[in-house]
């Protein structure tokens, strides 16, 4: 068996290869960079609306509430964070 980081390095140069190659041939990337934005910031923004609405929502106990809250608003801004970061090590 070969050494892992050997074989790593090999499937990364055939990728590369690959994705130039397609590149060349029809003058963009395999992915268009920008088509994921509209998904991810409307996915953010129901987050937001779940949490708020969840504040609204008298029925549950509050300790329940405060919980989803949380984890929607904190998922919505983990969502956005990863997704800035992303783009920015990409560019």
């Amino acid at each position: 068996m070969e050494d892992p980081t050997k074989d790593i390095s090999k499937l990364q140069d055939e990728i590369d290869k690959e994705q130039a190659a397609v590149k060349k041939a029809t003058g963009t990337d395999l992915v268009p960079r920008s088509s994921f934005s509209g998904a991810v910031l409307g996915i953010a923004g129901g987050l937001v609306v779940l949490g708020l609405a969840f504040t609204y929502a008298q029925m549950l106990g509050r300790q329940t509430v405060m919980k989803i809250t949380a984890g929607s608003i904190g998922g919505a801004t983990g969502l956005v964070v990863g997704y800035a970061l992303g783009r920015y090590k990409r560019s």
